[in-house]
């Protein structure tokens, strides 16, 4: 989602000034120096997957704890094809959801728990 202001600078008849592409760049690096350190999977321990939507992009965090702390594995995220954008949020976070564990499904073999920020999909 920090990245949002440079993929819209790609479409027609947008105008960013070089000044908003500097500071969303920073703030991308501010965020990846400031991250933790990715974990590596571990199959003997029970695996967390958060999802979510935004208008333009759905994404996950493939989680595990380690002595008592979360830790992540991976982050995946991508942006909205051309008819998802009508999708009403509730179908946006389902695609969410659905997306993430197929491209996270190597990890997602045995039992997993999912946390999405959107309720009416909790009783799926």
């Amino acid at each position: 989602m920090l990245m949002t202001p440079l993929f819209e600078k790609h479409k027609k008849d947008k105008f960013y000034s070089q000044e908003e592409e500097i500071k969303t760049l920073e703030s991308v690096k501010k965020e990846i120096v400031n991250a933790k350190k990715l974990l590596i999977p571990d199959q003997t321990k029970l695996f967390i997957l958060f999802t979510a939507a935004s208008q333009t992009i759905i994404g996950g965090v493939l989680c595990q704890t380690k002595k008592d702390e979360m830790w992540a594995n991976t982050w995946i995220s991508r942006r909205f094809e051309s008819g998802e954008i009508n999708y009403s949020i509730r179908e946006r976070e389902y695609l969410a959801i659905v997306w993430c564990i197929k491209k996270l499904r190597i990890y997602l073999q045995n039992e997993f728990i999912i946390y999405t920020d959107h309720r009416s999909l909790e009783w799926l």
